[in-house]
């Protein structure tokens, strides 16, 4: 009887502490995110290069890669990728927009970024236009 109240309240002691532990982590990544920019490694080589695929199947005709790079790619900076991608969502393609999945639209606005030199890292960018929002565009050198 006594181990059995014993690992009730270890486990209930675990649940808490995971719980404590859990919401912490989660303010620091909240924190952590609001504070990020084009330049603090964002996408991955691999989501740019199935962003490529995509631009070139439906972008390229109308766009070509200098209509997303340097000086007139400035008009974007210091705002956030949520910006972007509110905008390809409601304009891009012409002929049908919206119609991308939002991973679709993460993988062109990863190779836009890698148009401008942006460096990759480990994590795909997030669909998610809120997470997307704490991204702010820093083209500047």
């Amino acid at each position: 009887m006594r181990q059995r109240r014993f690992g009730i309240l270890m486990t209930t002691a675990v649940g808490l502490w995971l719980a404590a532990v859990t919401t912490t982590l989660d303010g620091f990544g909240q924190a952590a995110a609001a504070a990020k920019t084009t330049k603090g490694r964002v996408y991955t080589a691999a989501q740019a290069t199935r962003g490529e695929a995509l631009y070139m199947s439906l972008c390229v005709s109308c766009h070509p890669p200098a209509t997303y790079t340097g000086a007139v790619f400035l008009t974007w900076q210091g705002r956030s990728l949520g910006e972007l991608l509110d905008f390809l969502q409601e304009k891009m393609p012409k002929n049908d927009p919206g119609s991308l999945t939002a991973k679709e639209y993460a993988d062109v606005m990863a190779y836009l970024l890698k148009l401008n030199k942006m460096p990759t890292g480990r994590v795909d960018l997030p669909a998610d236009g809120k997470l997307l929002r704490a991204i702010t565009i820093d083209i500047l050198p």
